[in-house]
């Protein structure tokens, strides 16, 4: 049967939009909170010049302030998104994938328009850009996208194609980044803060549009073994109601406990374990890769660096795009991590020690194929667990990503200072060691997946057949 176009591009433009305007937002709204943390200890002229000034303790002084209301804002989006993603996952398995989706487009498109208003009428208290990040974190935020568009795409494709489709994703996320991050700082510069939050919200807004009208929602997943006259009746309840149970809580925690055969609970424990290793790794890249360029050796501008940061982000998704249609089809998703675990490895090897520009850049070509790992584990997690589990499965995968940042900036930030006298690029090394436990992993995950004789009656009734080419027989 020929697929129409709705089938083909379906959570593409989602992630791209939601990630340009969220990478376009967040480097002007640093530069936003650092005028109005200027403004509340001097006034407008001052702070015109004081950046061009030799007054190095009063841009101190005004620095170590605008971080802790940076601070306070990243706390204000992620405490809140964490505690909605784990009761949303849950919930869009019984009530559709596209109110998820939609959710957090709405609370960052309403971010926006908080801090067009704070930037145009810049004196008003900075505690009010607290408004947005609350409001964005209680719809969801960064976390329920991801989990909203890889559930969705887990209800609509096959296991055949599923690694594919998520790695084509992957590299749609990381794509839309690069845009936003590239455009953020030439447009701040040229026509103001004001159009540049506006165009965020356009963005976010447009997003959805698109889910509104062009995505189909897929019918809800049932568990196996029920139907429309064994449900529980507490599932019929309204979808408000059913948003805020508690059971939602219990079916995240039961992904990672729930007794599953032929050992799969220990493989979907370590998928999981493979992708926090992965994005904190990523975090860690963004913690510490300014500050390792612009010192000695290297002494990079920061436009060199966003250079730098356009090639190491664009060749890895350039390469998804090309290679994953090709490989996801010939090669397992075990091996596909490993290629993108030696990718990750080669790259922060040659980072560690890297003391001229040039090597810099050899690192960026050394990781292209390090989102391999990415998309292939977001399709091994989909297939390790039950139909009907995907938006749970996804959203405690939300909450990893939430706190990789968090551990991340605890973890580099803390090595970094306790190591640049002796060895300033340590942290890579203890990046190349998280790559190489991502590889252990899965030849170890390889290995384990051989055809194994089960008792039907020791296999889970909700699961999805999952592994359906291994062999089963009764055990008498």
């Amino acid at each position: 049967m020929e697929r129409s176009l709705r089938d083909i591009i379906t959570v593409e433009p989602v992630i791209a939009l939601y990630m340009m305007a969220l990478n376009l937002q967040t480097p002007v709204l640093q530069q936003v909170v650092w005028v109005k943390s200027c403004l509340s200890m001097f006034n407008q002229t001052f702070c015109d010049g004081l950046e061009k000034s030799d007054n190095v303790e009063l841009q101190d002084a005004v620095q170590s302030q605008a971080s802790i209301w940076i601070l306070a804002n990243v706390i204000a989006l992620t405490i809140p998104s964490i505690i909605v993603t784990v009761f949303v996952g849950p919930w869009s398995d019984r009530v559709g994938r596209k109110v998820a989706m939609i959710l957090p487009a709405l609370g960052g498109c309403l971010m926006s328009v908080n801090i067009v208003f704070q930037s145009w009428w810049i004196d008003l208290p900075w505690y009010l850009l607290l408004i947005g990040p609350f409001i964005s974190g209680f719809c969801g935020g960064f976390a329920t996208v991801l989990l909203s568009v890889f559930s969705y795409l887990a209800d609509v494709t096959t296991k055949e194609e599923r690694t594919k489709r998520m790695g084509i994703v992957d590299a749609t996320n990381t794509l839309g980044c690069t845009v936003g991050l590239l455009i953020s700082g030439v447009m701040a510069d040229n026509v103001g803060y004001v159009p540049v939050f506006v165009t965020c919200a356009a963005l976010q807004f447009l997003a959805i549009l698109y889910v509104i009208f062009w995505l189909k929602n897929p019918d809800p997943v049932r568990p196996r073994g029920t139907s429309l006259l064994n449900v529980d009746p507490s599932e019929e309840r309204g979808a408000c109601l059913q948003f805020f149970s508690l059971k939602n809580i219990k079916k995240v925690a039961q992904i990672c406990t729930k007794k599953r055969p032929n050992n799969r609970r220990v493989h979907v424990n370590l998928t999981y374990l493979c992708l926090f290793l992965s994005a904190l790794i990523q975090a860690g890249v963004a913690e510490v890769g300014l500050l390792f360029v612009k010192a000695e050796p290297l002494k990079w501008s920061e436009s060199l660096y966003g250079y730098w940061q356009a090639a190491q982000n664009v060749i890895p998704s350039v390469t998804l795009l090309v290679v994953m249609p090709f490989l996801a089809k010939r090669l397992p998703d075990t091996a596909l991590v490993i290629i993108g675990g030696v990718s990750y490895a080669a790259k922060f090897e040659i980072m560690a020690f890297s003391s001229t520009t040039w090597l810099m850049f050899c690192a960026a070509a050394a990781g292209a194929f390090q989102y391999l790992a990415l998309g292939a584990l977001h399709g091994m997690i989909s297939k390790q667990v039950d139909s009907s589990e995907q938006g749970a499965t996804f959203s405690l995968m939300g909450v990893l990503e939430c706190g990789s940042a968090l551990f991340s900036s605890l973890i580099f930030n803390s090595m970094y200072a306790a190591t640049i006298r002796y060895f300033h690029g340590a942290c890579f090394l203890l990046m190349v060691l998280m790559s190489f436990f991502i590889i252990v992993i899965n030849v170890w995950q390889e290995w384990d997946e051989k055809p194994q004789w089960v008792s039907p009656s020791l296999q889970d009734p909700d699961d999805d057949d999952i592994f359906d080419s291994k062999k089963t027989a009764l055990i008498t």
